[in-house]
């Protein structure tokens, strides 16, 4: 066994989630883990997400909700546990023909998830069962893989990494929402709302153009433990983790087949997919209605990333040359609280650009594409958004056409950001 570094025993030792004791069942070695939190889940939909991967990975599943009156989760943990207790705090199932399972109990009675930190501690709890035992010498790949139940992975999940960087925090596969005819459209709408952004920031020269999404994302053992895990959210913990690992390390896009994300109307999270596909469901007229951010915004967001260099002179002030917009952003942003701060150091130009891409990280360019949209460009439909650099394809008509535009822009955003 090889002893944790110090970031990760301390983690262990102050942070982890009380659970890691279940890492003493676990006796063999494994290659891979896998960490899936299920709740309201049937067993069948459970058990298809590892259809495709072999023996030599161990999937650590968090059986878990925040309501005592969840009677299809009860059912879902008596389903995957066999003949254990309902108050067991931990399983584990080894049965031929499947991967082995470490089954943690979150749904009975005084192990109820909070529901405040809901799916958030659902992935901590299960990531930190896998750091424990990548620690320990029991997972030979210090990686710790995470989906939702509600996927299908693809055969070649586990060897899309191809090597290991010590300055990766993180990879993102390549994914895509699968529904039947009654979804289709705000499926393939949500798909591109959610391509469009990552390439508006990745063509503005944003550090974190990188999608968040829960059930594409890898971790590196050694990084997570840094940044103290997943944050205990009840959505979102995804998005936090990632702005988190952006600050230690790159994130790393993945060009092999994708995970294959069923498309449904969930009410399980406050927001995410299926919220945003409920309310796309509502338009009158989805395909007209949808709206998207401005390609202003973007062109916005590629100028202030330009200017930020400049305040490395503390002298530098808004100037008539300025956009228009700088001014009131710089005002409320807290941008120049922090650069006052900073200006008190000493520091050179490298210093200032990791400064910079530390404090504007991905909320705070999340919140200045709000600001953008609330008060200078509202968002438009995708007709009005198309032929630009952003979308540089005629406006779809139908289904199909977005189809093949969501093929091209998928298939664009595959580069680091950096």
């Amino acid at each position: 066994m090889v002893a944790p570094d110090k970031a990760t025993a301390k983690y262990l030792a102050q942070h982890a989630a009380g659970e890691t004791a279940a890492a003493s069942l676990i006796q063999r070695t494994y290659e891979h883990c896998l960490v899936i939190p299920a709740c309201r889940e049937s067993a069948a939909g459970v058990k298809r997400v590892w259809q495709h991967l072999g023996s030599d990975c161990l999937i650590i599943l968090i059986i878990n909700t925040g309501s005592a009156e969840d009677s299809q989760t009860r059912e879902l943990w008596r389903d995957l546990s066999g003949e254990s207790p309902d108050n067991a705090p931990w399983v584990l199932r080894q049965d031929p023909g499947q991967p082995d399972r470490l089954l943690i109990n979150r749904w009975h009675d005084d192990l109820l998830i909070p529901v405040r930190q809901g799916v958030g501690l659902a992935r901590k709890t299960g990531a930190d069962i896998a750091l424990a035992l990548i620690s320990e010498g029991r997972i030979r790949k210090p990686l710790i893989h995470t989906t939702d139940a509600d996927v299908i992975l693809p055969a070649d999940y586990f060897d899309q990494i191809s090597k290991l960087d010590k300055d990766t925090a993180a990879w993102i596969y390549r994914f895509r929402h699968t529904a039947d005819e009654s979804l289709r459209l705000e499926s393939l709408l949500y798909d591109v709302s959610m391509h469009y952004y990552v390439r508006g920031l990745r063509l503005a020269g944003s550090g974190y153009a990188f999608f968040s999404i829960g059930s594409t994302l890898v971790v590196s053992a050694a990084h997570y433990a840094r940044v103290h895990g997943f944050p205990r959210r009840s959505a979102g913990e995804d998005f936090y983790l990632l702005n988190k690992l952006a600050k230690t390390g790159q994130i790393e896009p993945l060009s092999g087949e994708p995970v294959s994300i069923q498309a449904r109307l969930s009410d399980r999270v406050p927001f995410g997919t299926g919220p945003a596909l409920r309310s796309i469901a509502a338009l009158p007229s989805p395909l007209q209605d949808y709206r998207f951010y401005h390609p202003e915004t973007f062109r916005a967001l590629a100028a202030l990333i330009r200017l930020m260099p400049e305040f490395l002179d503390p002298g530098r002030s808004v100037t008539a040359a300025d956009p228009f917009w700088l001014a009131p952003w710089l005002e409320q942003s807290g941008f120049l609280q922090a650069m006052q701060t900073s200006s008190q150091i000493r520091l050179t130009a490298s210093h200032w650009q990791q400064f910079c891409h530390e404090w504007f990280d991905g909320f705070r360019t999340l919140k200045f594409i709000h600001f953008m949209r609330d008060n200078y460009y509202p968002s438009q439909p995708l007709s009005s958004i198309c032929e630009t650099e952003f979308l540089p394809v005629a406006a779809p008509e139908n289904p199909t056409d977005l189809e093949r535009l969501l093929e091209q822009i998928a298939a664009e955003n595959t580069e680091p950001a950096r």
